[in-house]
This record gives C-alpha cells, sequence and structure tokens, in this order.
C-alpha cells in the first residue's frame, strides 16, 4: 500500500524489498527483494467501500436437506461495514457464473451487495458487487448434517468435548425446483442459545444448530444434554466420532457394571430358590420375580449385551421357572357372581 510515494518498502520476517507502484492507475509496476533481485507476484486491490482485501476467504456453512435442496446457515463476512445485503440462487448444472452477474436491488433501488450461486448442492461461487463491478471472491464452505458427531471444545464447557447433531433448523433455502420451497419453513433452533458466533455474519443467517452434548463423565454415567450452538463453533471429524463412542462405550460398560453389582447382590436369593423355593411365601416370591425381571430388561436393552456371557440372563430365567411362580398377565376381571357373597371371576393368559 501506498500513500505519498512511489516506492514502498517493506520489512518483514518472510519479505525484505521494495513495491513499485504507477500512481496515476493504481497499480503495482514491480516487486524486488533486496537480496534477490525481482520476483513473481500477484496484486489484489483493496476494496475502499467495505474495508477488506477480497483475498481474504469467506467461510460458509450448509446443509445438503435432500438432493436437490441446499441450506444455506451462516457465513463469515471479514468487512467492517454496519450491513450487506445478499442473494442466494440455486443455478442448474449446466450454466456457467457468466450468465448470473446481474445483481438485484432491495425496495431503496440499491444493488445487493454479495450473491451466493449455489450447484449440485454445493456453494460453486460468491459474487461480490462493487460500484458496479462483480468480482469472485475466495471462500472455504463445511457441510453438515443431521447425526454427524462435532467437536465443540471451543465452548469451553467443562467436561463437554463433543456431541451429535440432533436437528439443523432451516435458514435459507436455495432449489432449482421452486416446489420444494413449499415443503420447507423457516425455523429456529429447539433450545436456549449457548455461545454466539464471534465473527461478523449475515444477520438473517444466525447458523445455530441443534446437538447433543455427550459429557465425558466415565465415574458417573449422564444422560446426553441438549443445547443450541453456532455451527462455526462445531468441527466435524472422525476423532470427534471416536471420542464420542469411547465415551458411550463407557457409559454402557458402567451400566452393565452396575446391573451386574445388582445380580451379585441378590445371588443369596438365587440360592434360597434352589434350596428351597417353593417353601418361600408367595410375597417373597412375587418381590423376587419382580426383581429379576426387571435385571432381565435392563440387560436385553442394552446394546452391548451381546459381549456378556449369555448364562446371565439363562441364570434369571432358571430361578423363575424354579421360584415356582406361575406367570400370568391378567385380561379381564367380571362383575360379582353372586349377590350375597362378593365373587369375582378373573381371567389371566400364562405366559410360557
Amino acid at each position: 500500500f501506498f500513500q505519498d510515494t512511489a516506492t514502498t518498502d517493506i520489512y518483514t520476517q518472510a519479505f525484505v524489498g521494495s513495491v513499485r507502484c504507477v500512481q496515476e492507475t493504481d497499480t503495482v509496476s514491480s516487486v524486488e527483494n533486496k537480496q534477490f533481485g525481482p520476483v513473481v507476484w500477484n496484486a489484489e486491490v483493496a476494496d475502499n467501500e467495505f474495508g477488506f482485501l477480497l483475498v481474504t476467504p469467506i467461510e460458509v456453512f450448509g446443509q445438503e436437506v435432500e438432493p436437490e435442496v441446499y441450506n444455506l446457515l451462516h457465513v463469515h463476512l471479514p468487512t467492517s461495514r454496519s450491513s450487506a445485503t445478499v442473494d442466494v440462487v440455486s443455478i442448474p448444472d449446466e450454466d456457467d457464473v457468466q450468465k448470473h452477474l446481474v445483481f438485484k436491488k432491495d425496495i431503496s433501488g440499491a444493488e445487493l451487495n454479495y450473491k451466493i450461486l449455489v450447484q449440485k448442492n454445493r456453494v460453486k461461487t460468491i459474487l461480490y458487487n462493487s460500484k458496479g463491478k462483480v468480482r469472485e471472491l475466495k471462500f472455504s464452505q463445511q457441510r453438515f448434517s443431521v447425526g454427524d458427531y462435532v467437536d465443540v471444545s471451543n465452548l469451553r464447557l467443562p467436561q463437554m468435548h463433543c456431541g451429535r447433531i440432533e436437528s439443523i433448523p432451516i435458514q435459507t433455502l436455495a432449489s432449482v425446483n421452486k416446489q420444494k420451497f413449499d415443503q420447507y419453513q423457516r425455523s429456529g433452533p429447539l433450545y436456549d442459545p449457548v455461545s454466539c458466533c464471534k465473527t461478523r455474519f449475515f444477520e438473517e443467517l444466525m447458523g445455530y444448530i441443534d446437538i447433543e452434548i455427550i459429557p465425558d463423565l466415565p465415574e458417573r454415567p449422564s444422560e446426553l444434554i441438549k443445547m443450541s450452538v453456532p455451527v462455526c463453533e462445531c468441527f466435524k471429524g472422525k476423532h470427534a466420532e471416536d471420542e464420542a463412542n469411547m465415551i458411550l462405550s463407557r457409559w454402557s460398560q458402567a451400566k452393565i457394571n452396575k446391573i451386574l453389582q445388582k445380580l451379585e447382590e441378590h445371588k443369596k436369593l438365587e440360592d434360597i430358590f434352589n434350596e428351597k423355593g417353593k417353601e418361600l411365601t408367595l410375597k417373597d416370591k412375587k418381590d423376587t420375580l419382580s426383581k429379576f425381571q426387571n435385571l432381565e430388561a435392563e440387560l436385553t436393552a442394552l446394546p452391548e449385551v451381546d459381549n456378556i456371557e449369555s448364562s446371565i440372563i439363562d441364570r434369571i430365567k432358571i430361578a423363575l421357572q424354579k421360584s415356582g411362580v406361575i406367570q400370568l398377565s391378567l385380561i379381564h376381571i367380571s362383575e360379582p357372581t353372586r349377590p350375597l357373597y362378593i365373587s369375582y371371576a378373573v381371567f389371566c393368559l400364562k405366559k410360557k
């Protein structure tokens, strides 16, 4: 950058040299390294109106709702201007960018500043309109889907480093099939937002997504914690999925260990059934039967039950059989059958 002189000396760790400029045309004529001489260079003009370099990449966050529908969630803007306007357009697969250089106007008659072109459910390019001159901007994009595992370490929440995307609100849709728009409505986050985007962004694209945080509490298995967070604070990657699976595995193992501990506590009851089960009172039989049934249900519901010896569940079933208690399912109780001494007819279904 130069102000009043035609040559500006630059001294940095990476470069020591001079840039020669032509003031009349605001162009760079040569770049020279003082040690090695002339160097190959490329110049980009800084936009004075918006105050950012065109070489600064714009960050885009989106979602493929379905094969023909793209959901634009969030866009980071390297600009200091108080407001910026954007148009999101989905273009046919065969269209070229040059067909879409014309910008719409807002209600005041001013042309929009940005146009995001979506093609094949991805951002094709971002166009920037400044004083009638349209240029393509550099950008990077990330796409998220429901069910993705994400790293949320940036939120700096204690013992909460990863989560799973539960839902993604509809923000701005792009589709070449306009009928698809009728199937979706703009929506917001399901839960109270945690944190916020710390970068400039389009105000209509808040970028919150709903996630299930998986707390890392190895000694005390916990439930998933649901919250809404900025999509730009989430990072996809195999490491996030691996960490989530590791935590969930510890949760399940802790639950299994707890159930196995309960089984050991009831082992004495099993021994009683084996030795003199038929001598127990009906109440004792019913209470123990209920406990064993609950344990069997908890074990069967766990995805890791295949890793447990099948003899554990078999042991419960054998104990139930030796208890002498017949498992019945109540299906009907009739009205009193005798007017003088109240009596009921009870109908049950015997479980095999």
